[in-house]
């Protein structure tokens, strides 16, 4: 009898104490906040495709359907989450949820040691997440693009730059860019 009252009250403890991971949000964009054109990227960046791999790696990954599309296959050595108004969605390899809430529930269950919840992407999925995220990772390629997605966030008022490596044109490097990491203190509860 003890033993299982001490086994219900841990887990009571468990669910009760248990922290929700950081949530971060990556994206890359151009001068003018462009991060797409036509469902792909408008640019080629070797280096930003490393940069979002070593971020990402070993987390949970939040995507909106078309950036679920886009990719094709789940990203490996991550749990993706593709969140979605369509009910009969599904790709292998992927969890399939209805709405953000969910998407960070699954994280948590299934993913319980990653550090990070990673937003990755589109441009609604950003919008709808925002206010949650505590840390931005954002690529700025500083060189304007034709596109039809924009991120759009006001960076000076809400951000604080706390980490930027910069990158500079070579023959390398295609386009003049930096690596930037951003963080707030005040972040909207979950509801």
């Amino acid at each position: 009898m003890l033993p299982t009252l001490l086994l219900k009250l841990q887990s009571l403890f468990d669910m009760t104490f248990t922290k929700t991971p950081p949530i971060s949000l990556i994206v890359a964009m151009d001068k003018n906040g462009v991060i797409g054109n036509k469902g792909k990227l408008p640019w080629r960046l070797k280096n930003d495709l490393r940069y979002f791999k070593e971020k990402t790696l070993h987390k949970a990954v939040i995507m909106g359907r078309k950036t679920a599309l886009s990719i094709r296959a789940p990203l490996p050595k991550r749990c993706n989450i593709v969140v979605t108004r369509n009910p009969h969605f599904y790709l292998e390899g992927m969890y399939t949820v209805s709405c953000l809430d969910q998407a960070i529930e699954k994280a948590i269950a299934a993913c319980p040691d990653a550090e990070d919840i990673m937003i990755i992407g589109g441009a609604q999925l950003y919008h709808c997440a925002i206010n949650r995220v505590e840390r931005l990772y954002i690529t700025h390629i500083e060189e304007e693009f034709e596109g039809d997605t924009y991120f759009s966030t006001d960076l000076e008022r809400d951000w604080k730059i706390v980490d930027r490596t910069i990158i500079e044109k070579s023959s390398v490097h295609q386009y003049r860019h930096s690596f930037c990491m951003y963080e707030r203190s005040i972040v909207e509860p979950l509801k």
